[in-house]
């Protein structure tokens, strides 16, 4: 903090009248510097900025809006016109969600208040979702799949499908791991967690699937759910299918060529076929 402190020191006479062209550049690349969001900004820097835009106030140093990170400049600003894509606003929440994804995603252990304060005030569902991430992120998987069990699944079913699927993918990659590591997810490493976590899982899946079709995937979960008998957990095998698992395809086929040519015949046989059928479907579809 104190090399931001002498950073903006510095503005005072970089930025006094007659100041050189170079000092100007140097004073708007300070500024810039300043007002530039990122995980490895010191905690207090964030946590001032967060408290000055809850309170409907311009933090310090200001806030640059996305736009700046935009690599394509005056490109991306003629595309966005070309196909009519709207972005939104830079307002202050925006800039709250901003500043709580750069200590998620950082080493900010003092900033854990600030995320117990925002769980005890029901906060909006974006908000929920990063500090599900923090606490996974600093250590606490269990605080975190708690409020994914207690909260994110409570309100989930209330939202509306852009919402309900950042939650899901908040609570994925919370569970996940910092470092997205899916072939050895940190559920995995708690046993609570790891006891209960695929069946939340399960509900996201079809939750997605109901929605649009195109749910996450959690492979990992769905392994782990796997049934010794296909027919005993029919959820769990189309989810399995979903996922293009070839094991489960090819029992989905034995079963249709051992009862297909009995189907006119057994009425019984006719809906055995049902989920074999329905697990060629989604593998395929």
């Amino acid at each position: 903090m104190a090399q931001l402190d002498a950073l903006a020191a510095r503005l005072v006479e970089l930025e006094k009248p007659g100041a050189s062209a170079d000092d100007q550049q140097l004073a708007w690349d300070i500024r810039d510097h300043l007002s530039s969001l990122s995980p490895r900004k010191p905690t207090p820097y964030l946590l001032a900025a967060y408290e000055a835009l809850a309170r409907g106030e311009s933090p310090r140093f200001s806030i640059r809006g996305p736009e700046a990170n935009r690599e394509g400049g005056a490109a991306d600003a003629l595309t966005d016109v070309i196909f009519n894509i709207r972005r939104p606003d830079f307002d202050l929440a925006h800039q709250r969600e901003a500043v709580l994804l750069a200590l998620v995603n950082g080493d900010h252990p003092t900033a854990r208040p600030l995320f117990e304060r925002l769980i005890a005030d029901r906060p909006t569902p974006k908000m929920l979702g990063l500090a599900i991430r923090y606490f996974a992120n600093s250590g606490d998987l269990r605080e975190s799949y708690d409020l994914i069990e207690t909260e994110a699944i409570r309100r989930i079913g209330g939202l509306d499908d852009a919402e309900a699927a950042q939650l899901s993918s908040d609570a994925y990659v919370a569970v996940t791991g910092q470092h997205f590591d899916v072939a050895n997810p940190a559920w995995r490493s708690d046993p609570y967690v790891a006891g209960r976590w695929p069946e939340i899982a399960l509900n996201l899946f079809w939750d997605g699937w109901r929605r649009n079709g195109d749910p996450f995937g959690f492979s990992a979960e769905m392994e782990a759910l796997r049934p010794a008998d296909y027919r005993s957990r029919p959820q769990v095998t189309r989810a399995l299918a979903a996922n293009s698992d070839e094991d489960v395809l090819v029992w989905a086929f034995g079963e249709l060529e051992r009862l297909l040519p009995t189907v006119s015949e057994d009425p019984e046989a006719n809906e055995a076929v049902d989920l074999p059928l329905a697990v060629v479907v989604s593998s395929f579809g």
